[in-house]
C-alpha cells in the first residue's frame, strides 16, 4: 500500500510539472529534468506519509482490538460467576 500510494502522488507530481514546464515553454530538457525532481521528491514525502499513516492506524487498530477483548473477557467472567453450579449423579 505505502509503494502504491509514493507511486501515484509521484506520477501525479510529474504530470503536474510536466504539465506546468510546457505551458511556462520551457526548453524539453529543463521540464524532463524538473518533472524527474518533482516525481522523485514526491514519491519520497508520500511514501514518509503513507508509512506514518499505517503505523498510526495499526496502533489504532491494536488498541481497538485489545478493548473489545477485554470487553469480551469481562463479559465471560460474569457469565461464569452467574451460573448454576454444576449437579453430579454420583450417589
Amino acid at each position: 500500500m505505502t509503494r502504491t500510494i509514493s507511486a501515484q502522488i509521484g506520477l501525479l507530481a510529474f504530470s503536474l510539472a510536466t504539465g506546468a514546464g510546457l505551458v511556462a515553454r520551457n526548453s524539453a530538457t529543463t521540464v524532463l529534468v524538473r518533472a524527474l525532481v518533482a516525481l522523485v521528491v514526491a514519491s519520497l514525502i508520500a511514501q514518509c506519509a503513507a508509512y506514518f499513516a499505517r503505523q498510526i492506524l495499526r496502533d489504532v487498530l491494536i488498541r481497538t482490538k485489545s478493548r473489545i477483548d477485554a470487553q469480551h473477557l469481562e463479559e465471560l467472567k460474569t457469565i461464569d460467576s452467574e451460573a448454576p453450579e454444576p449437579v453430579s449423579d454420583v450417589a
